[in-house]
């Protein structure tokens, strides 16, 4: 491989302009706020880093709950070959394992399903993220039976 070549990653800042990069792009910056988990509540901080001239966002989060310190990093992006929201999480929770959902928007809001990739079908887990000015809700809901329920959910406010 040459230095002069583009590779199958390469971007020339023209391939990102869509509309659906910008709902993850509009999350860049540092953010603080409160996650609650089951019935813990702690402060919480996110900084997310616009990448690839927009095409994708990295987001950093940490919280501290019962004195263990809880950290994750993900990757977000709008996966034009299959027209579908995608983010990737990893946490350092070595009983977590490496978490891809995919999902759609509508208005103000992504919501993304986990995918399992040991059936090759969507999962029971979904994260729905919702973007208000200054302001993102997280929240994560597992799936019993044939109801949703909150398991995390977190409100963010821009610093």
């Amino acid at each position: 491989l040459r230095a002069d070549q583009p590779i199958l990653t390469y971007d020339d800042g023209k391939r990102c302009d869509m509309d659906e990069f910008g709902m993850y792009e509009q999350m860049a910056g540092e953010w603080t706020g409160t996650i609650t988990i089951d019935s813990n509540q702690a402060p919480a901080k996110m900084k997310v880093i616009k990448a690839l001239d927009g095409c994708a966002v990295m987001t950093f989060l940490d919280y501290v709950i019962e004195e263990k310190v809880y950290k994750s990093f993900s990757l977000k992006t709008f996966n034009t070959f299959i027209s579908k929201y995608e983010e990737q999480i990893l946490t350092n929770t070595p009983s977590e394992p490496f978490k891809i959902y995919y999902g759609t928007a509508v208005d103000n809001k992504i919501s993304n399903n986990l995918f399992d990739y040991s059936t090759n079908s969507p999962g029971t887990e979904k994260i729905e993220w919702t973007f208000q000015p200054d302001k993102i809700l997280m929240r994560i809901l597992t799936q019993k039976k044939d109801k949703w329920m909150v398991i995390k959910e977190a409100e963010f406010e821009r610093m």
